[in-house]
């Protein structure tokens, strides 16, 4: 029979602390490893956009009247297509931090659930016969908990999974419209 005295519960949850603590450690450095992806890119976008919206504006200003529409139509296509490739980064960076973060998640549940589980077996079996029924029911409770927690945790894979397949394919939705469209600028350009 296991006996509880506070040295082996301090040991037992001091350990447990440093568990979490290093599991925290980690996480904590992988979303500032991500953040500075982030970061990076949000500074590489904005380089890019001054530097062309320059050239841009070049472009514009020594354009010929007609030549106007199909310069607009060709910024709108290139910014479109630099949109989806922001929005394509942004999303793998943050599927990352979603990752690590269930991850950990999903172990430090898992580890606390077990805990639990055991320190109420143990309790259960130091306690007399008529006495173990609520024992029982917390056993129960907790490994309810922990099923609801596992659906939940599978529904939202497929949540994210059934989000990341519609935005790869806006892109072909937009990019057809948007071609449609400059074609239909180019014809109109073609009779002036």
């Amino acid at each position: 029979m296991p006996s509880f005295t506070p040295s082996t519960v301090s040991d037992s949850v001091q350990a447990q602390l440093a568990a979490q603590q290093e599991q925290w450690v980690a996480l904590v450095g992988k979303t500032l490893e991500d953040v500075t992806r982030l970061v990076d890119l949000n500074l590489k976008l904005t380089k890019d956009l001054l530097a062309e919206s320059a050239q841009a504006r070049q472009k514009f200003l020594s354009a010929a009247p007609q030549e106007l529409f199909s310069l607009a139509a060709g910024n709108v296509q290139a910014n479109f297509n630099r949109i989806i490739s922001y929005g394509r980064d942004v999303a793998g960076i943050t599927s990352n931090m979603q990752v690590a973060l269930g991850k950990t998640a999903k172990t430090q549940f898992a580890n606390t659930c077990r805990k639990a589980t055991t320190l109420v077996e143990e309790v259960t079996n130091s306690a007399a016969d008529e006495s173990k029924n609520p024992f029982w029911m917390m056993k129960s409770a907790i490994a309810n908990a922990s099923g609801g927690y596992e659906q939940w945790a599978t529904m939202t894979q497929k949540i994210s999974e059934a989000m990341d397949a519609s935005l790869a394919m806006a892109p072909n939705l937009f990019a057809s419209s948007t071609q449609k469209t400059n074609n239909a600028v180019r014809k109109g350009n073609s009779h002036v």
